[in-house]
């Protein structure tokens, strides 16, 4: 009863991906194109890191849409969205029956901390919703992304 025990796990940690930040065209009939954003502010200070419930994940009141003179000062991919990760565990029990038959318990679970993982915020500052997290990963990107999820096994090998 004290042999043939296995524990796996994986983690699987990412960060977000680049965000650009646009706003409507307010001074010429260009549609199609984008129009970079500008900010007061810079690095960590745009980045509330809240989202959910309503909260912005940005520092709104820090972005303006460029109008006159008043040229955007940000690059595409100035910032990063959210990350994420998760951690799977599986428990295994072999049993062993002569030379030919194994056989096999299994227990995993997915997302075992229950973790959320977020796509990134709206970066259209023109947007009622800007700097909303509106939508999760789906399952297909990350096994668990829309909560923990246990399942069990056997298995029988000769």
């Amino acid at each position: 009863m004290l042999g043939g025990w296995q524990l796996d796990g994986v983690l699987t940690w990412y960060t977000g991906t680049p965000l650009t930040f646009t706003a409507d065209p307010l001074l010429c009939n260009c549609p199609g194109l984008p129009v970079l954003a500008g900010a007061t502010g810079s690095g960590s200070a745009l980045v509330t890191g809240n989202f959910g419930n309503g909260l912005s994940y940005f520092n709104n009141g820090l972005f303006y849409a460029p109008t006159g003179s008043n040229v955007a000062n940000l690059n595409r991919g100035v910032l990063r969205g959210p990350g994420a990760w998760t951690y799977n565990l599986a428990l295994l029990k072999n049993f062993h029956f002569g030379d030919r038959f194994n056989f096999q318990l299994r227990g995993e679970a997915y997302n075992l901390a229950n973790t959320v993982s977020p796509y990134n915020p709206v970066t259209n500052i023109s947007s009622p919703s800007f700097g909303l997290v509106n939508t999760l990963a789906p399952e297909s990107a990350m096994p668990g992304a829309f909560g923990r999820e246990v399942k069990f096994g056997a298995t029988v090998q000769f």
